[in-house]
C-alpha cells in the first residue's frame, strides 16, 4: 500500500519545516511507502524554496507549481489528480489542524470497509462571536436550499481512498467548492470531532469569506431560483391585495395619506429586485464559466 498526502501552499514558509517533519514522522510509523505533495498556489511568499530546499533532503516530497493561484480548492483537486497513493490524506501545511489527527482519520477509515473518506469535524468553531454566527447561517442556508447536505464545520483534514478520489477526480466543474463536491459522491463517510488550533492567521479574508458562501449556494442548488419565484408571485399577490384596499379607502374617502408607505414599499421593492436580479447574474455567470473550455488550472511544472 502507498500513502499520498496533498497540501496547498500559500503564505506558508513560517510552518512548512515543522509541518514537513511531523508528516514524515507519522508516516514513518505507519511503515507504509508515501509521497507528500505540496501545490504551490501562485503562494507570494517564500514557500516553494522552502519545500525545495525539503526536497533535497527527503526524495518523498513532490512538489505541483501552478503557473498561478486559482484558490484553495482548486489546488486541492489539482495535487489529488497527480497523487497516485491508495490511501489519500488531505491537510493543510498552516499546522491550524494537528497533523497527528491524521492517524486516528485513518484507524477510523480501516475500521470499516465500506467508509470511503473520514473527515475532521471542528469540535468547537474557531473564531469570535460574529464567524461563529455567520458560519451557523452559512451552514443552515446550504442545507436548507441545496440537494445534498453537509455536516457543519469541517475541517480539511480528511483521508480518503483511492476509490473516493478517483470518483472525485471525474468530475470536471470549473467553478465548485471542496465540500460541494465531495457531498455529491453518494459514497459512506463519516465525521470525527477534532480540535483546530490557532497557529496562524487565516488566509481567508472576509470578502473571501462571503464569496465562497455565494459561491456555495448558487452551485450547490437551483431552489434559490425556485425561491425567487415563489417570492415574485407572492409580492404580486400582496400588491393586488393592497391595490384592491387602496381603491375601495379611496372611494370611501378620496384623499388618502400615504406617502411614507409608499417610499418604504418603493425601497423594499427595489431591493429585492436587485437581490434577485444578483442572483440570477451569479447563476449566468456559473453557466458563463462551466460553458467555456477553459482549464480548471494550469500547471507550471510538476516534480
Amino acid at each position: 500500500m502507498k500513502f499520498s498526502l496533498v497540501t496547498t501552499l500559500y503564505n506558508s514558509e513560517d510552518h512548512l519545516f515543522e509541518f514537513h517533519e511531523r508528516v514524515s514522522k507519522l508516516f514513518k510509523s505507519l511503515g507504509e511507502s508515501y509521497e507528500i505533495i505540496y501545490v504551490d498556489d501562485g503562494s507570494p511568499d517564500a514557500s516553494i524554496r522552502v519545500v525545495q530546499e525539503i526536497k533535497n533532503s527527503d526524495s518523498n516530497t513532490r512538489i505541483l507549481k501552478l503557473s498561478r493561484n486559482f484558490g484553495h480548492h482548486t489546488a486541492i483537486l489539482a495535487g489529488l489528480e497527480h497523487s497516485v497513493g491508495d490511501v489519500i490524506f488531505v491537510i493543510d501545511s498552516d499546522l491550524e489542524e494537528r497533523p497527528e489527527s491524521l492517524v486516528t482519520l485513518y484507524d477510523a477509515l480501516q475500521s470499516e470497509s465500506e467508509l470511503e473518506m473520514v473527515y475532521g469535524v471542528q469540535a468547537k468553531r474557531k473564531g469570535n462571536i460574529t464567524e461563529r454566527i455567520s458560519g451557523s447561517i452559512y451552514y443552515t442556508l446550504f442545507n436548507a436550499l441545496s440537494d445534498f447536505k453537509i455536516e457543519p464545520n469541517q475541517l480539511t483534514s480528511r483521508v480518503m481512498t483511492r476509490k473516493f478520489v478517483n470518483a472525485l477526480n471525474s468530475y470536471q466543474d470549473k467553478k465548485f467548492t471542496f465540500l460541494h463536491l465531495v457531498s455529491q459522491l453518494g459514497f459512506k463517510t463519516y465525521g470525527i470531532k477534532l480540535v483546530k488550533e490557532s497557529s496562524s492567521d487565516s488566509t481567508y479574508t472576509l470578502r473571501g469569506k462571503i464569496n465562497l458562501a455565494i459561491k456555495s449556494l448558487t452551485l450547490g442548488t437551483t431552489r434559490m431560483l425556485d425561491a425567487l419565484f415563489v417570492l415574485g408571485f407572492s409580492i404580486f399577490g400582496i400588491g393586488v391585495l393592497i391595490t384592491w384596499i387602496t381603491f375601495i379607502l379611496w372611494l370611501i374617502s378620496p384623499s388618502i395619506p400615504g406617502w411614507t408607505s409608499l417610499l418604504c414599499s418603493v425601497w423594499l421593492l427595489g431591493g429585492i429586485i436587485m437581490i434577485s436580479m444578483g442572483i440570477l447574474a451569479k447563476y449566468i455567470e456559473n453557466t458563463l464559466i462551466e460553458s467555456k473550455s477553459n482549464p480548471r488550472y494550469i500547471v507550471d511544472w510538476f516534480q
